[in-house]
């Protein structure tokens, strides 16, 4: 079953049976919040239709936690820091919704809120590593699994029930960058620069959506700021090494030539070349899918988001090829389909990617364990 709910006046959804029991719990849906799925007739009062959930701070204590410990935790006395998750007294803590942060871990909280991230990810997320190299770890020993029909058809939703906010915000945002192209001098290189930076804010845009905060036709221009440079450089690096392996090609091919034509070789034979080149730039470009939005919404640097994206995409590579040549193919049928389908299939190929990306390094409903 999939449900619908009303956040600051709009409507979110839809979220799937566990989404939306997730998002009670951590008190983003209260009593009072009108929901409404299939069958319903209105919209209703949330504690009408399903019984109050318990809010996160008093869910059943983790089995690592002390007998006392779990007692506490239970009897309200205690609560679980929601970042390091080590236990303490209420007076000692700070609430944030249904979510709790020790009096240490608050500075590091407060931040998270500042750059954007959902409270009803914070459990989760503060719970990966920030460490690059750790936080790729903690996903492989995890694994998970990624169903590229069911990208497809949550960011066909996002995409519907969020129209005019998210196809209008891919719009101008490819719009501002054509513009930019024009201008004389700077439009050969400007286009190159900020590129990066405005993929970033559209990954942020639907990242909100996604996770029910308040979007705006504003976050598309979120990537100029302290993630610019990183944003950036991660579209410029990725674009001189597969520079540098068609290079690479292309010294072979000139050295080759000479040769075949000394020994009346076939130049058909040339042919072979291709997968020389084809191959790993495939893999590479497949691998770093998820670099922009790693940039974006954890803010880590260029080349840790590089390597994030590669080892944890690499887990599962051809998942992620499908998914990427699924948008492919979508934007070609909207090329086919007129302008007006290729404005539409954009945000769609958006969506489906950060709808990877969230089930992976956000919500974590695509882990195993």
């Amino acid at each position: 079953m999939n449900w619908h709910y009303v956040q600051a006046g709009n409507s979110v959804g839809p979220v799937s049976q566990e989404e939306f029991d997730r998002l009670a719990q951590t008190g983003i849906i209260q009593a009072d919040t009108l929901v409404w799925h299939e069958g319903l007739a209105n919209w209703q009062p949330h504690s009408a239709v399903r019984p109050a959930a318990p809010p996160a701070s008093v869910a059943a204590p983790s089995a690592t936690l002390t007998p006392a410990a779990q007692q506490a935790v239970a009897a309200g006395t205690d609560v679980v820091c929601a970042e390091c998750n080590g236990v303490f007294p209420k007076e000692n803590a700070i609430q944030y919704g249904a979510v709790w942060v020790c009096a240490n871990c608050k500075p590091v909280f407060l931040q998270k809120l500042r750059e954007g991230a959902a409270p009803t990810d914070l459990r989760y997320r503060s719970n990966l590593p920030t460490d690059p190299d750790e936080l790729a770890r903690t996903i492989q020993a995890r694994d998970y699994s990624l169903s590229i029909g069911d990208c497809v058809t949550r960011a066909w939703e996002l995409v519907k029930n969020n129209f005019w906010l998210l196809v209008g915000g891919t719009f101008i945002s490819m719009a501002v960058q054509q513009a930019m192209g024009l201008i004389p001098i700077l439009g050969i290189v400007l286009p190159l620069i900020v590129y990066g930076i405005f993929y970033g804010g559209l990954y942020i845009l639907f990242l909100k959506a996604i996770r029910g905060e308040n979007a705006t036709i504003a976050d598309i221009f979120s990537g100029f700021s302290s993630r610019a440079l990183h944003l950036t450089l991660t579209t410029i690096v990725q674009a001189l090494i597969v520079i540098a392996v068609f290079a690479v090609g292309g010294v072979l091919k000139a050295l080759l030539v000479p040769v075949m034509k000394n020994n009346n070789m076939n130049p058909l034979v040339l042919l072979a070349l291709t997968p020389i080149v084809l191959i790993p730039t495939t893999y590479l470009m497949v691998s770093w899918s998820l670099s922009l939005i790693l940039v974006a919404d954890r803010g880590l640097s260029f080349w840790s988001a590089m390597e994030v994206s590669r080892k944890v995409v690499t887990m599962h590579w051809w998942k992620f090829f499908g998914l990427l040549l699924m948008g492919a193919l979508l934007m070609i049928v909207g090329v086919l389909a007129c302008l007006i389908g290729a404005i539409v299939a954009m945000p769609i190929f958006f969506a489906m990617l950060a709808y990877a990306y969230e089930d992976i390094f956000g919500s974590g409903r695509a882990l195993k364990v």
